[in-house]
C-alpha cells in the first residue's frame, strides 16, 4: 500500500527521495526524487544525485509537491473521495 509518511514527508516544502514503490498514486510521481534502485549501489547513486543537483530545483519541486499535497491529500479531502466512492 502507499506510505502515508510520503504525504507527510511532501508536506514539508523538503525535497523528498523514494524507491519506486508501485503503490504511489500517479498524480504524485513528478513531486518526488526517487532512487536508481532499492540496492545499496541505486541508494548511493540516488544520494550522490541529490547532492549534485541544482538546489534551487529541487527546492522549486519541493514547494510544487507541498502545495499540491495541501491542497490534494488533506483529511477533508481524503474522506470527500471516500464518500463519493461509497455513494451512489
Amino acid at each position: 500500500s502507499f506510505p502515508s509518511k510520503l504525504i507527510e514527508y511532501m508536506s514539508t516544502g523538503i525535497p523528498t527521495i523514494t524507491t519506486r514503490i508501485p503503490s504511489i498514486p500517479s498524480d504524485l510521481i513528478n513531486y518526488l526524487n526517487y532512487f536508481e534502485s532499492d540496492d545499496v549501489k541505486g541508494l548511493k547513486v540516488g544520494i550522490e544525485n541529490m547532492l549534485l543537483s541544482d538546489k534551487k530545483d529541487l527546492y522549486h519541486k519541493a514547494e510544487k509537491a507541498k502545495a499540491y499535497v495541501l491542497e490534494n491529500y488533506t483529511y477533508i479531502n481524503v474522506a470527500k473521495k471516500l464518500l463519493n466512492l461509497i455513494s451512489f
